[in-house]
């Protein structure tokens, strides 16, 4: 019997498995004007340095590189034929990969200080007054954003107290199942 209990263990740990997230390798991007600005780091909040960053098309072309710095921060130029969906960042490091997908990216140009006040003159906000409003709400809220991405992909304490009472838990029912059957 306790053979049986052994291989159902092993299979309720078999089939709950999931990847190790110890060291998960994540990487953070935003768009301000013709930059591509981010940050690569590990779940655990150490930063690699050194490694190198990919801007890629929706076909998978490289269309900028560079490389991170002490920091993990890193900067891509933005080509002006990138306009619209389908752009995102790559790295790897030490068999690691990760990917960030840029949202909608504006036509180049356009949005300037002085379209600003020629649209004030006018009925309403041109199209250059509204990117430039976007550009610079997305600027703001780009540290915020990751923040919250980096806190997503930390352990916290209610993780590991989580984990130790499923083990409480499992030995509570191997108790309960030895002694009832050392009973009947």
């Amino acid at each position: 019997m306790m053979r049986v209990l052994i291989a159902l263990v092993m299979v309720a740990l078999v089939t709950a498995a999931s990847p190790a997230w110890a060291h998960k390798f994540r990487l953070f991007a935003t768009v301000d004007g013709n930059q591509v600005h981010g940050q690569a780091y590990f779940s655990g909040g150490s930063h690699p340095q050194g490694i190198v960053v990919l801007l890629q098309d929706g076909q998978g072309q490289t269309l900028s590189q560079g490389e991170t710095d002490q920091e993990g921060r890193f900067v891509l130029s933005l080509p002006t034929t990138a306009v619209g969906e389908g752009y995102s960042v790559h790295a790897s490091v030490d068999g690691h990969q990760a990917q960030w997908t840029l949202d909608g990216l504006p036509a180049s140009g356009g949005a300037t200080r002085q379209n600003i006040g020629t649209a004030a003159e006018g009925q309403g906000p041109d199209q250059a007054a509204l990117a430039l409003i976007e550009r610079a709400v997305a600027r703001q809220i780009a540290p915020l954003r990751e923040q919250v991405d980096e806190l997503q992909n930390t352990i916290r304490f209610h993780d590991v107290l989580g984990g130790l009472g499923w083990l409480v838990g499992l030995a509570g029912l191997y108790s309960w199942w030895r002694t009832r059957n050392r009973a009947g």
